[in-house]
């Protein structure tokens, strides 16, 4: 017997384990007695202060049990990334608020790395310090690692700097001498962050205490012999971020110490009081190239109220040579507590320390301008491989044609001979005559024959009415679902199996954009409305499987004559599979490797805050790509990160056990649609042709987007 919504919400809550049994008891009496709808128990709930926001709506989409993890209460969501999620979350018998990070299974997929892992908080519990964000705990419950840190209420220096700009001399000077007493601490237990940035540093609401993150994943990236993994080459590791990394850290991590930590907070000095980084734009490589060649800009240019001899401490704290900065950060607290004060107190300009500057770098010829100690299989030497080649001249076109010279008078003249006109008369109505026959025979031609056969000509791409570009994608054979031998492979994608799709089908060249999704709808579900000209390109998020699919029926009540029998609809899981892999085996639609920047959108060597425009069509802001995107072999932008994207099957994990091997379409029913492509959120292994991820068809995550098809009515679910 199907129960009634109010039940159905009472009993999920109840197994969901979040309210003690005196709370649930009352609630579900005060609501009999009542007599109101799930809904009002929900706010009732809130208002009461039993539950949260966060807690109310996960249970009812039917995660409750997953809200609880051993002795931890989760309470709101604080912000996910490449590694994992971060959540309020409340120790259930020591009342204790925390910040629980949970990590991605995959990122600790073998025991060693899970050894590895519980190591370190052990290192950083060490770590009790003002400046330094507590570790509490570490554990695992079912297969969810996930380690408790201190709660603090505030914000990121960047998140800072954002909404004011840059900052006073004297802010910005003390908000970096509490990082670096910190990292002093770090230093005397033998610790190296390595990944100092401004979203790093938190900023306490109580006190202005500036607080270090991520102290516990500092040492998390060791390989088996020790070695450390680099983010800019390897996804899903952490090892910096090219705007704040020191030169040395990106030739070898193994080589870097406290002091790649300085140049760091060096980078983060010079970003809070310009509001950009040292080295702004470019791509990965390039932002690699002048941190390791280039001095920064001057600073007196950008700031010219700066004190005298704060200049040359950010210009110390950037050299590219370790042992021209200060050496430890205890000297660099030294040298900065007289910006600090209310009234700055600063003696002489202190000397600059000469930094030699190496050869400049000829692009054209980047591996002859590399140092020959140089690793090869350093970061940088791998990042240089991705430098675009300059592009082949096309081949010339001809614009000649061939044409019949004039004809001369004698020739002219012998075209009509005298005396014979009442002769040319009968031969022009003759022709005359045969030439009206051949019009009306074409004409019967063109139209019983010729327009059915063109009527059933595909073209390769079209617009439609929104602009989108419509590629066509032809019948064939692929592998669905990833090997055995495929790192990172989940269960549900398994076994890898043949699937066969045995009609056309048109593909749109991009996600749909937030324009395209408001001209249509009449509504912004991303609440950018107000701003839509300047995001009018960035794909659109916080789409539930309802309105994608409201979505493509609107489109085909748009344009319901565009072709007989065919409509717009959302792919299904075989058909973006598809599509993604371009007839490879390979984990991705261009190889077993994801090039950040120039093939997808996703946390790698950019740690992306937000949806990049589709296609990347103009320059972007800080932070975010520079130029066009490469389209794979099909001609399709994103397939791989960006924004996940609804699909129109019902998931099931098991369903590859029986999937038929022509046209698959899923599962007759489920509770859950499934989605694919990855998003900027999360790591490149999650961007896989083969990852599949499934959310309750009302699910409208920050990260969910559509992409459209346009497919015959035979092959539609």
């Amino acid at each position: 017997m199907k129960l009634d919504p109010l039940t159905t919400f009472l009993e999920a809550l109840r197994q969901s384990e979040v309210l003690p049994l005196d709370r649930w008891q009352a609630i579900s009496q005060w609501a009999k007695e009542t007599r109101v709808d799930a809904q009002s128990v929900a706010k009732e709930l809130v208002q009461r202060g039993w539950m949260t926001v966060y807690q109310v709506k996960q249970i009812w989409k039917g995660y409750g049990n997953e809200l609880v993890l051993g002795q931890y209460l989760l309470l709101d969501k604080l912000g996910e990334g490449g590694m994992g999620e971060v959540f309020k979350a409340r120790h259930r018998r020591m009342e204790r608020d925390v910040a629980l990070k949970v990590i991605r299974k995959e990122r600790l997929a073998s025991p060693e790395a899970v050894r590895r892992f519980q190591r370190e908080i052990q290192a950083t519990a060490q770590l009790v310090h003002p400046n330094i964000v507590m570790a509490y705990d570490a554990d695992q419950v079912r297969d969810r690692h996930f380690f408790a840190m201190e709660y603090v209420e505030g914000c990121t220096l960047s998140e800072l700097v954002r909404q004011r700009g840059p900052l006073p001399v004297r802010e910005a000077c003390d908000y970096i001498r509490q990082a670096a007493t910190g990292l002093q601490h770090a230093h005397e237990l033998g610790m190296v962050h390595r990944d100092i940035k401004p979203s790093n540093l938190l900023l306490a609401v109580k006190g202005g205490i500036v607080k270090i993150l991520d102290m516990g994943l500092a040492r998390l990236q060791e390989g088996p012999d020790g070695e450390m993994v680099s983010r800019i080459t390897q996804e899903g590791h952490v090892l910096g971020t090219p705007d704040f990394l020191a030169p040395e850290q990106a030739r070898n991590p193994r080589t870097a110490d406290i002091r790649a930590d300085i140049y760091a907070l060096g980078c983060s000095l010079f970003y809070l009081l310009t509001a950009q980084v040292p080295f702004p734009g470019g791509t990965t490589t390039e932002k690699l190239l002048r941190h390791w060649r280039e001095p920064p800009p001057d600073l007196r240019t950008l700031r010219p109220d700066l004190p005298p001899g704060l200049p040359e401490i950010v210009s110390r704290m950037l050299a590219k040579r370790p042992e021209d900065r200060y050496q430890t950060p205890e000297e660099l607290v030294h040298a900065l507590e007289p910006y600090c004060r209310e009234t700055l107190v600063v003696g002489p300009a202190p000397v600059a320390v000469p930094v030699p500057l190496a050869e400049p770098v000829s692009i054209a010829a980047p591996y002859a301008a590399l140092p020959a100690a140089m690793p090869q299989t350093v970061p940088i030497a791998q990042a240089i491989q991705q430098l675009v080649l300059p592009a082949q001249p096309s081949e010339p076109r001809t614009e000649s044609r061939f044409r019949l010279p004039p004809p001369t008078p004698s020739e002219l003249q012998a075209r009509v001979r005298p005396g014979k006109s009442s002769l040319l008369g009968r031969m022009l109505f003759g022709l005359v005559f045969l030439a009206s026959l051949g019009i009306i025979g074409f004409v019967v031609w063109h139209l019983l024959i010729v327009e059915p056969q063109k009527a059933n000509v595909l073209e390769k791409s079209w617009d439609n009415s929104l602009g989108m570009k419509m590629i066509l994608l032809p019948p064939g054979k692929f592998l669905m679902g990833a090997p055995d031998t495929e790192s990172f492979r989940k269960t549900d994608e398994c076994p890898q199996h043949e699937v066969e799709l045995t009609e056309p089908i048109y593909f749109a060249e991009l996600e749909v954009t937030q324009k395209q999704f408001d001209d249509l709808m009449g509504f912004n579900p991303a609440g950018l409305r107000t701003m839509l000209v300047e995001n009018a390109e960035l794909p659109v998020w916080s789409v539930s499987w309802h309105d994608a699919n409201r979505f493509c029926q609107k489109l085909n009540e748009r344009e319901p004559n565009r072709r007989a029998g065919w409509e717009y609809r959302l792919p299904t899981e075989a058909e973006w599979e598809y599509a993604s892999r371009t007839g490879k085996t390979t984990r991705f639609g261009y190889g077993d490797t994801l090039a950040p920047e120039k093939q997808a959108v996703f946390n790698g060597s950019i740690p992306y805050e937000g949806t990049v425009s589709v296609k990347a069509k103009k320059p972007e802001r800080p932070m975010r790509m520079n130029g066009q995107r490469a389209a794979n072999d099909w001609g399709l932008y994103d397939m791989h990160g960006n924004v996940w994207e609804w699909c129109l099957d019902w998931y099931d994990a098991e369903y590859y056990q029986k999937s038929p091997k022509q046209n698959p379409r899923g599962p007759a029913t489920g509770a859950k649609r499934v989605m694919r492509g990855g998003a900027f959120d999360r790591g490149g292994m999650e961007c896989r042709s083969a990852t599949r991820r499934a959310e309750v068809p009302d699910y409208a995550g920050k990260d969910v987007g559509l992409r459209v098809v346009f497919a015959p009515k035979s092959n539609t679910p």
